[in-house]
């Protein structure tokens, strides 16, 4: 899927990610392949998600995510 994180200042990261996780305001979930679409709030902690084969986190203060059509849109806060 793609996934898109994104800040006021910048983009921190655009592209194909699989194995996505997130720290919501009420507690952590997973976003996987064909998800329902799902807009949700972000609490403090961070993204973990797998590009080529490498897993990568992003540490966060809180946002708000967007699942759709297999595209995953994050706004940090």
């Amino acid at each position: 899927m793609i996934l898109q994180i994104f800040s006021i200042e910048k983009t921190i990261f655009k592209g194909e990610a699989n194995e996505l996780s997130f720290t919501g305001e009420d507690g952590s979930f997973a976003v996987l392949d064909d998800h329902a679409p799902l807009i949700a709030r972000l609490g403090k902690g961070e993204i973990v998600y797998t590009n080529s084969g490498e897993q990568h986190k992003v540490e966060i203060s809180g946002g708000m995510l967007e699942v759709r059509k297999n595209e995953v849109a994050v706004c940090l806060d």
